[in-house]
């Protein structure tokens, strides 16, 4: 029996339509709750950080318009995204 990786809370599976041969992960509900500390550290990052990877439009709305910003990404992350379904547990 394969043991559980320590983070495994953090994704779960989801099945292409179409064939559903095609399986990606994309978080729990566990991992979507990390969103206002990973929304803080990208700010932080910008803030302390010119070589920052994150777009500074990116960055501009987090300061413009967080709760905005945050609902919409937990909004796409809950849902999976496009032409996806989250896989079931037998």
């Amino acid at each position: 029996m394969p043991q559980n990786h320590p983070l495994d809370f953090l994704k779960s599976p989801f099945i292409s339509e179409g064939t559903g041969r095609n399986v990606r992960y994309g978080p729990t509900a566990k991992g979507i709750d990390l969103l206002p500390v990973l929304i803080e550290m990208i700010a932080w990052s910008a803030r302390h950080d010119p070589r920052t990877a994150a777009p500074p439009a990116f960055v501009a709305r987090i300061h413009k318009d967080r709760a905005g910003l945050m609902a919409e990404i937990r909004a796409r992350l809950s849902s999976g995204g496009h032409g996806s379904r989250r896989k079931t547990r037998a």
